[in-house]
């Protein structure tokens, strides 16, 4: 089977048909063929690619099983027109379409797609077994046409099933009266739980029950399904939800309250209020002008690179403010007409609002043009404000348009059923005015054709609007979750522009830090290499300096050992004299001449030498000890002096210069220079 023939991503319920001898007929053999791409088609300016729903399995073990059941699941735009005319009818098909295909050579007219009807495009799983409680785990992938029509007023997720052993017999294969079916309300709030940042991995939802058939338990309630739902964002992904572990989805618990299914989402999900609701009912005043909103000034929040308000979106399309709360819609009163309630609709499709021009724009302000990485930031920052712009500018013009798109289809919506109603009343008028048992057969026959050929031909073009309608609902849906993208986005770069005012003002001081400490460390070089000077001068006159002390030391020293050599070398020989003199006996009195004594002025000068030997000799001890004391006390500060500067203790005063004379050295030169005169 050549595969060019088949449209991507289309569901082809076939019966292949081989002629065979053995059998007239010819052989058939029954298959659903997809033909798969790499890449997922999307329509334009969706916010989805494509839909998928995995169909695990039936809940609770069933009472009295049928059989292995196949499921047939759709996606219809009118669920409760689908639900009258198709699912509680007894006997009714399946609608599903089979393409018989001759073999070895199929023509090319033979995979030519049926015309697109209300009733969606049916897709077929395996059949579930056990026969207890029966288990798929088949995925439902919706694409094109079905995505259009999912998610909006009145659409549905419809799961028909079939028990295997009715499904085929000798001779054909067909699908009639499924024994249950179930219903999933694609609703808004389904939708934003959807596209909620909890539920993009996919949403879990349990006991959806089966309905219009006798199936039950065995604990005797009505069995029910687990689905697993999830909105493909990419053209390219990465699995499908058979190959996840659908056991750490969050989950969703369903209601069936008047045949309308309400999420209770497991935890907080912020659930917004529906988008838009268009109701189908009877035509309405579109001739009445509208009141043109003026716009409230509001103070922007204006920074250096003036980024527009918050709220910006809201003041031009206050409309759609209620897609941030989510208000309880009031009942409305049963006599409350359709006419009126259109008529408010069309009021407010149609309201006009003041656009402010969004090109103004407060100059943008100067950055240092020494730091080209805060300039390429201010750059960058321009080019996306500037594509933030048009953005708004484009999506603004495009939600107008849209608006009178729909205004304009409304209105010859209304037509349209003006024009419907006029040729019911007509017809009626026809049926009541004339006798029918005065016309014949033919006649009414013909009457009968002409009205079912204008029934139907209303009927498609009512048809036809409604699609158009879903169509321009889904895109307002689409451009409504793109406003909201592009205000979080507006609010994101607004926090970012604050970060990065508080990041250049953190620079600019770290910048003057930095200056402030180089010159902080210029300033502690000069005065390291000046008090290293100091130092070395000073350590070197100190070196100087306890040099002189230390030879002065030694030449005093040896000066007092000489004088006191001296001083004991006289006092001895004096000593030895005076004994000397003592010791030697009287003389022998010999008569000889007289001789002459010595005089008494030599005697007392003699005398007068030996007292001041020793006063001299008494005066030199007593400064040998006061110099022996004087010299403790400067070596002691000394080495006093010496220890704090080997510990960093420097002394603010200079050191008092030793005097180069003292009073001792004057006497000991005195005495050293003096020679004592010899005694006769």
């Amino acid at each position: 089977m050549p595969s060019s023939h088949l449209e991507p991503f289309q569901h082809y319920h076939l019966e292949l048909v081989q002629p065979h001898r053995a059998v007239p007929s010819g052989v058939r053999v029954y298959v659903t063929m997809v033909r798969k791409l790499s890449l997922l088609p999307r329509l334009p300016c969706f916010s989805f690619t494509g839909f998928e729903v995995l169909l695990q399995s039936i809940d609770s073990p069933l009472k009295d099983p049928v059989g292995p059941l196949l499921a047939v699941a759709r996606i219809v735009a009118d669920y409760d027109s689908y639900r009258e005319t198709m699912l509680l009818h007894v006997p009714r098909a399946a609608c599903v379409g089979v393409m018989s295909v001759p073999f070895p050579q199929p023509p090319e007219s033979v995979f030519t797609l049926p015309v697109l009807t209300a009733q969606g495009q049916p897709q077929i799983s395996q059949p579930g077994s056990p026969e207890e409680q029966p288990v798929w785990n088949h995925c439902f992938l919706f694409l094109g046409r079905d995505c259009a029509t999912a998610f909006t007023p009145g659409a549905a997720l419809v799961l028909e099933y079939y028990p295997k052993a009715t499904v085929m017999n000798t001779m054909s294969w067909h699908l009639r009266n499924p024994v249950a079916f179930s219903a999933l309300s694609l609703n808004q709030q389904l939708y934003s739980s959807l596209m909620s940042e909890r539920g993009q991995k996919g949403l879990r939802l349990q006991c959806l029950p089966l309905q219009g058939g006798s199936l039950q338990t065995i604990s005797d309630t009505s069995p029910s399904v687990s689905l697993v739902l999830r909105l493909i964002g990419s053209e390219r992904p990465v699995s499908t939800l058979s190959q996840v572990d659908c056991s750490l989805l969050p989950c969703v618990q369903l209601a069936l309250q008047d045949e309308l299914f309400s999420a209770l989402v497991e935890g907080e999900l912020e659930v917004p209020h529906t988008v838009l609701e268009l109701e189908q009912s009877d035509s309405g005043d579109n001739s009445s002008r509208i009141e043109n909103h003026t716009l409230h000034k509001s103070t922007l929040q204006r920074d250096g690179y003036d980024l527009p308000a918050y709220d910006a979106l809201a003041q031009i399309l206050p409309e759609y403010q209620h897609i941030f709360k989510t208000p309880k819609a009031p009942q409305q009163s049963k006599g409350e007409p359709k006419e009126q309630k259109k008529s408010k609709r069309s009021l407010e499709l149609n309201q006009t609002f003041e656009i402010h021009s969004p090109h103004e724009r407060l100059p943008v302000p100067t950055v240092q043009a020494d730091d080209p990485h805060v300039a390429e930031i201010t750059e960058h920052q321009t080019k996306e404000l500037e594509n933030y712009r048009t953005a708004m500018c484009k999506m603004a013009e495009d939600i107008l348009a849209l608006r009178s798109q729909v205004a304009s289809l409304e209105e010859q919506n209304s037509q349209l059923r003006s024009e419907l109603s006029m040729n019911q009343d007509l017809g009626r008028t026809l049926l009541d005015d004339t006798d029918i048992d005065v016309m014949t057969k033919a006649e009414i026959a013909d009457r009968i054709v002409s009205l079912k050929c204008k029934l139907a031909s209303e009927s498609s073009k009512a048809a036809d609007q409604r699609d158009k309608i879903q169509q321009l609902q889904n895109e307002l849906i689409r451009k409504n979750d793109n406003e909201k993208e592009l205000v979080r986005l507006q609010r994101a770069h607004q926090q970012q522009q604050a970060v990065l005012q508080r990041y250049q003002g953190q620079i600019k001081k770290v910048s003057n830090l930095e200056a402030t400490i180089r010159q902080q460390e210029k300033v502690i070089e000069r005065m390291e290499k000046v008090l290293t000077t100091k130092l070395g001068e000073r350590n070197k006159e100190n070196a100087e300096r306890k040099k002189k002390v230390l030879k002065e030391k030694v030449s005093e020293e040896s000066r007092m050992k000489e004088i006191e050599t001296i001083l004991a070398a006289e006092n001895s020989r004096l000593r030895a004299e005076l004994e000397r003199l003592r010791q030697q006996p009287q003389p022998i009195i010999i008569q000889q001449p007289a001789q002459q004594p010595f005089a008494d002025s030599e005697k007392l000068r003699l005398l007068e030498q030996l007292e001041r030997a020793e006063v001299c000799i008494h005066t030199l001890g007593k400064q040998l000890e006061e110099n022996a004391r004087q010299w403790g006390k400067e070596k002691q500060d000394m080495l006093t002096r010496l220890s704090e500067y080997n510990h960093g203790f420097a002394r603010t005063s200079t050191l008092h210069h030793l005097p180069l004379k003292t009073v001792s050295d004057s006497i000991l030169g005195h005495i050293c220079h003096k020679q004592l005169d010899t005694l006769k």
